[in-house]
């Protein structure tokens, strides 16, 4: 996995895939957690690695899809995130 020319994206410790947009199987995207707490995603077939850009991750989940819902994640203070976002998770049922 490439972040630029060569340059390797090193001490990957979780992958998880994501989705895809429209109903071929081009355009997809993948999301790497590092050993350092930080996530980066590939969109396949639209050049290299690049960082997501929140630090302190401690677990990954769904890769998101391109322009559309992000990835899934579980930051150091035990949030579960969205995107960007935190929703409120209901667990009384």
């Amino acid at each position: 996995m490439l972040t630029a020319p060569n340059q390797v994206l090193r001490q990957v410790v979780d992958i998880q895939e994501g989705g895809f947009v429209g109903n071929n199987d081009t355009g997809g995207q993948a999301a790497f957690l590092r050993s350092d707490g930080t996530a980066w995603i590939w969109p396949a077939n639209s050049g290299p690695a690049t960082a997501y850009g929140v630090p302190n991750i401690l677990s990954i989940g769904w890769g998101g899809t391109p322009n559309s819902s992000g990835l899934r994640y579980i930051t150091s203070d035990g949030q579960y995130h969205i995107d960007r976002t935190n929703p409120t998770i209901d667990c009384s049922l």
